[in-house]
């Protein structure tokens, strides 16, 4: 039976906390998933602690063209060095997140599967203007289908824009990362202007399977609109 949804006021940004509810089930890895994924994930993970622990360092940096007597002060020199390494794993961490997995030959574009899988999560957003009084909630496919479409566009996410592409409470959007990250369908990554701050991004493997599975269903969709053309040409 449909639980009665929580009402919240409109254009608040994250959702408010709503009645307490259990944390979701451990998620098993996505269809295909390989070791090199798993890989992936950890090292992914080392480097945003790496870059994090380096961000969190008092060292002393200088001022660019400043006293001579700074330039050649030992600490600045090992200061500007750690932050050098520290651009770099920043960018390394990039690198490895952007690396998709090359999407197979559908037929079909990926601007097209793209397409496809924005308008899926335009239509959920209309569900609760058309049916204001069902909860309907699907957090991890919401998620899904935002961090694809922001992937295609290269875009940031950021955790609290992933909470309200959920469109549950943030505590139940929060166990809900927590719970994908950990699966590796979705991976965190360092800023590189900021290495104590993290964006959340689509793995690989999955934003190859959200491909597969918007070329399927576009094939089904045409599949199901070629019959009703045919019976109403009858």
């Amino acid at each position: 039976m449909a639980q009665p949804a929580v009402n919240r006021p409109a254009g608040t940004g994250v959702p408010d906390a709503g009645p307490a509810e259990p944390a979701p089930a451990s998620l098993p890895a996505a269809p295909g998933a390989l070791a090199s994924r798993q890989d992936h994930v950890l090292i992914e993970q080392a480097l945003s602690a790496i870059v994090a622990d380096i961000g969190a360092l008092d060292l002393p940096v200088g001022r660019p063209g400043g006293d001579a007597a700074l330039a050649g002060d030992p600490a600045v020199t090992i200061a500007r060095q750690v932050a050098d390494m520290a651009q770099g794993l920043a960018a390394l961490a990039d690198r490895l997140v952007g690396q998709a997995a090359v999407p197979p030959d559908h037929g079909i574009s990926e601007g097209d599967c793209i397409a496809f899988l924005e308008t899926q999560f335009r239509i959920r957003r209309l569900r609760g203007r058309h049916l204001p009084g069902l909860a309907l909630g699907e957090p991890a496919w919401d998620m899904l289908l935002d961090l694809s479409v922001a992937h295609y566009w290269r875009r940031e996410t950021s955790v609290n824009s992933l909470c309200i592409a959920a469109d549950v409470p943030s505590t139940t959007a929060l166990r809900w990362i927590n719970s994908m990250t950990k699966a590796g369908l979705i991976v965190r990554r360092p800023c590189q202007r900021d290495g104590r701050r993290s964006f959340l991004a689509i793995a690989p493997d999955s934003y190859a399977a959200m491909l597969a599975l918007a070329a399927d269903a576009l094939r089904t969709e045409q599949r199901v609109r070629s019959r009703y053309q045919r019976r109403n040409a009858a």
